[in-house]
């Protein structure tokens, strides 16, 4: 859903503006489309500047070629087939829902779309993703198969609330104030800030409410502490004297994201950059997936080798040691 959503922002401001000029921040959006839905080169590799210019034919890849990983189709026919495979433990409203979502969107290249109807389009999946998510909510059982799920969605939400800010903020671009609004907007915060912040738009206040508001349900910091809580409440050795590994990184994840200094994160040097925020979220971006890593080889992994096992101990380690250092 966040992809969608980020998409519907680039979408909003290609038919709201004449032009790019117009809109300074699309560049920058579309960059950090291509990272978070990993379809390189896209806006990042060889010839951006001519896709960036006329970014319409790679945008509509990204939506309608289902055979394209990282597209929308290509991610509706894996939600297809994943609700499939469990379909005895969805329920008829789910199922409902997931039947509004087709695995992939009629599309006729001599005729395409314009851009009025993609933004349609994306709108209505919007919805219909958030409706599965909210009977998703109200409607399991809170057992085993509900905290694995949970933990999923956290986890996602959290990479790309890292991903998003890492590739949009790292180095931004002048004048700023309309992309730290695209990204509130993206990341549904927009009228939270408004009822919080009088004054404009401005990097650290932006910061603060997307990393560090536990109170943002948007927010990384939040994502962490539900998963920290998750966490506890899965089944653990009590004969084992110390905390399980993925018990120990959600805390120091929880605890590195709490003691982070938005103001200097939010400050530039004298080349435009955010160092500090670049590394900050460099390394969330790449201990959050071992988290994950360390969940499922723990719960979800039945056969082993003593390598695997050895490589996510290591990379727990060494996460565990890049946030002792940092909190030093």
């Amino acid at each position: 859903k966040d992809v969608v959503r980020l998409l519907r922002g680039i979408f909003v401001r290609l038919t709201e503006k004449s032009g790019l000029a117009d809109v300074p921040e699309l560049p920058t959006l579309l960059k950090a489309l291509t990272h978070l839905t990993q379809t390189k080169p896209g806006f990042v590799g060889d010839d951006a500047d001519i896709r960036l210019a006329q970014p319409e034919e790679e945008l509509l890849s990204l939506i309608y070629h289902a055979d394209r990983v990282g597209s929308l189709s290509y991610n509706y026919r894996c939600i297809q087939r994943a609700a499939s495979s469990v379909r005895d433990r969805i329920s008829i409203d789910m199922w409902r829902i997931l039947c509004s979502l087709p695995p992939e969107d009629p599309y006729d290249p001599a005729n395409p779309p314009t851009l009025s109807d993609v933004l349609a389009l994306l709108n209505q999946r919007v919805l219909i993703l958030a409706g599965f998510g909210g009977i998703a909510t109200e409607s399991m059982t809170r057992g085993h198969g509900w905290r694995f799920l949970d933990m999923g969605r956290k986890i996602e939400r959290a990479l790309n609330t890292i991903d998003l800010l890492l590739w949009t903020l790292k180095s931004p671009t002048q004048p700023e104030s309309s992309l730290l609004e695209a990204i509130l907007e993206i990341a549904d915060s927009s009228m939270t800030y408004r009822r919080r912040y009088l004054s404009g738009v401005q990097a650290a206040p932006v910061l603060d409410l997307l990393i560090a508001d536990e109170t943002n349900p948007r927010s990384l910091v939040y994502q962490l502490l539900a998963l920290r809580e998750v966490i506890e409440h899965l089944p653990h050795d009590p004969s084992l004297a110390t905390r399980a590994p993925e018990h120990r990184l959600i805390l120091s994840l929880v605890t590195t994201v709490q003691l982070a200094d938005i103001r200097e994160l939010a400050q530039t040097d004298d080349g435009g950059r955010r160092r500090q925020l670049d590394e900050f979220l460099s390394m969330l971006h790449q201990d959050v997936p071992i988290l994950a890593e360390a969940i499922s080889h723990h719960y979800l992994s039945h056969l082993q080798t003593s390598r695997q096992l050895a490589g996510t101990d290591d990379g727990i380690e060494n996460a565990l040691r890049r946030h002792a250092h940092d909190h030093l």
